[in-house]
């Protein structure tokens, strides 16, 4: 083991320790009947049938942001660009562990929520736009806030069952390990390991039955936390591949949230429900509610699918083309969801997608406008569905006029 292995490992264990420290004082004041910070700290989870608390995510979080400091100003590890992009978006995360807080202690509104993600995404990619790309900044600024908004909320939906969000955070982080190693990016292993270190400590805690739950601020965290990690990763392959193939592999580890929004959005629409309106038929709910398996093997079930064909399209991207891998990923992902879950979805009240109910939505309807002065009297008879036809409406008037 070399110097910079010794130093990364000792740099994991250090944040590890620090993560473990602040759940277990977290734990500790749940414990406590007269403490003050009881009642700031000590947030019942609204949907926990173990009487697990919530703020998991508080102390994970800011270990994570204490430790990208030290990165930062105590380390010439991550220098140039990489810690340009650390510290702006080190700073834009601070808006997700104040609106997290906010909302996991008073619940706030979708609309408020909506807005400060859109803040901490929208500040984080005008901040680094001209640092992608120099002549491409409003592209690029584009990308980084619709992945970002994507990934930021994916990610919080993906935090519903416990260990869920640590077995698929740790899936997702293997991937940006090994592409550290493969292209030889040092702040992106750093970075990497900081993260990981931080989401694993709270291992110990959220599995079954879970004391303490992430919250609303963890799900999102982990979402910017991997935003972050495909900046570096984009960053470091840009002088090897260019920006195209470069923004390819950097967005692939991104697919698994865009699919759960994408799919959870779609999903209720297609049952006439408001996309904002939650549900219990994500994919880890159907394994877990429907096919009786316990919540950890549902985790383990979903972590496995997905390293699964982040390691075929992590394949294909390496081998062939970046972009090729991202589409194979895509299409893998999607496949599995509609797999386990199609069957569930389709409720008493969905959308009618048959060919003939879209062909008569898109058909233009004939109309003929008749002059009202020529008509004395009329007779409307509305009938029902298939039934109708045209011959059927009768005209009881004097006028000779036929009405189509």
């Amino acid at each position: 083991m070399n110097l910079d292995d010794q130093a990364i490992f000792f740099f994991f264990v250090a944040v590890f320790a620090l993560g473990t420290f602040g759940l277990s004082f977290l734990f500790w004041i749940t414990k406590k009947k007269s403490l003050w910070l009881k009642k700031y700290l000590t947030i019942p989870a609204r949907k926990s049938t173990t009487n697990a608390v919530q703020l998991g995510g508080l102390p994970i979080s800011l270990t994570i942001f204490f430790s990208s400091l030290y990165l930062i100003y105590s380390s010439s590890r991550i220098d140039g660009n990489f810690e340009l992009v650390l510290s702006r978006w080190s700073y834009c995360s601070l808006f997700i562990i104040a609106y997290g807080y906010l909302d996991d202690r008073f619940e706030l509104r979708p609309i408020v929520k909506l807005i400060m993600q859109l803040f901490c995404v929208l500040s984080f990619a005008l901040l680094t736009a001209e640092i992608f790309t120099r002549y491409q900044s409003v592209l690029s600024f584009l990308i980084v806030f619709v992945w970002g908004m994507g990934t930021v909320n994916g990610s919080n939906l993906l935090d519903g069952l416990d260990t869920l969000t640590i077995k698929l955070t740790t899936s997702i982080l293997l991937f940006y390990f090994c592409c550290s190693l493969i292209f030889q990016i040092p702040p992106l292993m750093w970075v990497t390991c900081m993260i990981a270190a931080g989401i694993l400590s709270f291992y110990f805690f959220n599995r079954e039955p879970a004391k303490v739950h992430l919250g609303e601020i963890g799900g999102s965290y982990m979402g910017m936390s991997f935003l972050l990690l495909s900046s570096f990763l984009y960053l470091g392959l840009i002088p090897k591949y260019g920006h195209i193939e470069s923004c390819g592999m950097a967005l692939l580890p991104l697919t698994l949230p865009m699919v759960e929004l994408g799919i959870s959005f779609l999903r209720r629409i297609y049952n006439r429900k408001s996309p904002f309106r939650g549900d219990r038929l994500h994919v880890h709910h159907i394994l877990k509610n429907y096919h009786n398996f316990s919540a950890s093997i549902s985790s383990s079930i979903m972590m496995l699918g997905h390293l699964f064909s982040l390691m075929v399209s992590g394949l294909v991207a390496y081998a062939i083309n970046p972009w090729l891998g991202y589409f194979c990923h895509l299409t893998l992902m999607i496949s599995m969801y509609l797999s386990i879950g199609v069957k569930y979805w389709k409720g008493s009240d969905t959308l009618d997608l048959s060919a003939k109910s879209i062909f008569q939505y898109l058909r233009k309807k004939d109309v003929m406008i008749i002059d009202s002065s020529k008509i004395d009297d009329f007779q409307i008879t509305i009938m029902e569905g298939e039934e109708y036809d045209e011959n059927d409406f009768e005209d009881d008037g004097d006028d000779d006029s036929e009405v189509a």
